[in-house]
């Protein structure tokens, strides 16, 4: 997660023009560490519902088969 933090803030914040450590060390200096795990919690809902998808579409599968 927090490279996904750092990726959006370089390149809404600067236009691409930073690199991914030089817009991490501003991201942190700037926003705190804390702005590295912003929207986690988000992130966790959509991998679950991706994970508990692929189990579904598994055992669909496998009980076609």
């Amino acid at each position: 997660q927090p490279a996904d933090s750092v990726l959006t803030y370089v390149a809404k914040d600067s236009g691409g023009n930073l690199g991914v450590f030089d817009g991490a060390s501003k991201m942190i200096r700037e926003e705190g560490v804390k702005s590295l795990f912003n929207g986690l919690g988000s992130r966790c809902v959509w991998a679950g519902c991706i994970i508990a998808g692929q189990f579904l579409l598994y055992d669909v599968f496998r009980a076609a088969f």
